[in-house]
């Protein structure tokens, strides 16, 4: 199962292969998928590759299931083993607060900050995809300084 949160957030599509417990929210879907694909699901949908398919195809508002039918892959024939490495990191790298209007905690995800674990998966489907290194360079790179925000100049 992918949970997929698409509420305004416009720099980021967030797919999570565990329940991220959000709270409120105004458009979150569960997704179903055969257990064998799920992890490459995942990692696809968390990639800088599907983030340009999707800006280019979409409002950039919302995550449709045509959405995934349209991006032109094949994800068991891939072989991405950092989905658990990026769940890892999207656990780590959350802030929980208590709200008062929500009645509860409110977890925000960092996601910024598993960009390393994306670019190894854009390398992979770079390679998938037969791309060179000036295009792998631009998906990794693409609307950096809008998705990565005062994150990118303290680095």
């Amino acid at each position: 199962m992918l949970y997929m949160k698409d509420y305004g957030e416009t720099y980021w599509v967030f797919p999570f292969n565990f329940n991220p417990c959000l709270t409120p929210v105004k458009s979150f879907k569960t997704l179903s998928f055969e257990t064998k694909a799920i992890d490459n699901i995942f990692s696809v949908l968390n990639s800088s590759l599907f983030y340009i398919f999707h800006t280019t195809i979409s409002d950039c508002w919302h995550l449709g299931t045509w959405h995934l039918a349209e991006f032109p892959i094949s994800v068991c024939d891939l072989q991405i083993p950092l989905s658990k490495k990026l769940s890892s990191s999207m656990k780590t790298n959350r802030i929980v607060r208590y709200d008062k209007r929500a009645g509860g905690d409110i977890y925000e995800y960092k996601i910024y900050k598993s960009k390393p674990i994306i670019d190894e998966i854009d390398k992979l489907l770079a390679s998938h995809y037969g791309f060179t290194e000036e295009e792998l360079d631009f998906i990794i790179n693409y609307d950096i300084k809008y998705r990565m925000g005062d994150e990118l100049n303290e680095e």
